[in-house]
C-alpha cells in the first residue's frame, strides 16, 4: 500500500499510515494522492512531534543504505489545490464511500493523533473520516481480509535488522 507519511525518530522507528489500494474509493490513484497531498506535514512534525522527528520520503530510514535521498527525492507535500484537482480525476465515486474508516493503534497516542490530524486536514477538501482506534490484536485480525482491512491503518514499525529488507521486503 502507498504510504501517506513517513516520519523516522532516531532509533530508526516509523511512523505512518496505510491506505488501502483494492477496496474503494482508496483503490482509486488519484483518491489516494488527494489524501496524501491534504496532509500537512510540516504542521504535524513541528506542532504533533515538537519538531522530534524527520520526515522520510520512503520506506527506509534515512540514515540507512538503500533509503531515498530527502536532498534529492521529494514525497508529497502538503497542496490542497493539487488534492482537489486529484479528487476531480477519480474515477470512483469516492462521496457515496464516505466517511472512511480510519484505524489508528489503540493504547498509542500518535496514531489516534495522527488519525484526528489527517481528518482535520481532509475535511479541507470535503473528505469526511471517521476514527475507530483498535487494538493490536483486532487490527491483525482485521486486515486478514480485504473487505475488513480499513481504508487507512495508522501504525509504527521498528527495524528487526538493519537492512532494508526489514523495511520493504516484510513490509
Amino acid at each position: 500500500s502507498p504510504l501517506i507519511q513517513i516520519l523516522q525518530q532516531p532509533s530508526m522507528r516509523v511512523f505512518y499510515a496505510t491506505l488501502h489500494n483494492n477496496k474503494p474509493p482508496t483503490n482509486d490513484v488519484h483518491f489516494r494522492r488527494a489524501i496524501c497531498y491534504a496532509f500537512d506535514y510540516e504542521s504535524w512534525i513541528k506542532h504533533s512531534m515538537n519538531d522530534q522527528v524527520d520526515r522520510n520520503i520512503g520506506p527506509i530510514p534515512n540514515p540507512m543504505w538503500g533509503s531515498l535521498d530527502p536532498k534529492t527525492e521529494f514525497g508529497y507535500t502538503y497542496n490542497l489545490e493539487k488534492a482537489r484537482e486529484e479528487l476531480k480525476q477519480c474515477k470512483v465515486d469516492w462521496k457515496k464511500y464516505l466517511p472512511i474508516e480510519q484505524v489508528p493503534l489503540a493504547g498509542y497516542p500518535t496514531c489516534v493523533q495522527g488519525a484526528e490530524f489527517l481528518q482535520a486536514c481532509l475535511k479541507r477538501v470535503g473528505i469526511d473520516t471517521v476514527i475507530v482506534p483498535k487494538p493490536w490484536a483486532l487490527g491483525t485480525e482485521i486486515t486478514r481480509k480485504q473487505e475488513t482491512t480499513p481504508s487507512i491503518w495508522w501504525l509504527w514499525r521498528s527495524t528487526y535488522y538493519p537492512d532494508p529488507h526489514s523495511w520493504i521486503g516484510e513490509m
